[in-house]
């Protein structure tokens, strides 16, 4: 249905350590602690993904958050990451 807009995706799982090496979604980066979505946004990452261009529907990039039958984990790491950006957006 939006495949017209979304140009790419990182698939960020929130579980913990040994829910993901159990198993988990191919390509997902497994991002657990409020510290690693610091580490992700502001460190030297490998793993950073590629920015979208705002306004322009045909070059956004999307994460998504995902944990396992949790309700406060991917919800929690998507506020500290949201925060950590607006901070950041409003120091640049």
């Amino acid at each position: 249905m939006f495949d017209d807009n979304i140009v790419d995706f990182h698939i960020i799982d929130c579980r913990f350590d040994y829910e993901y090496n159990g198993g988990h979604i191919p390509g997902a980066v497994n991002i657990n602690t409020t510290s690693a979505v610091e580490d992700l946004l502001l460190g030297p990452s490998l793993m950073k993904p590629r920015p979208s261009v705002s306004g322009d529907p045909a070059k956004k990039t999307i994460l998504i958050f995902h944990c396992e039958f949790s309700a406060k984990r991917a919800p929690t790491l998507y506020d500290t990451f949201f925060i950590f950006l607006v901070e950041f957006l409003l120091k640049s």
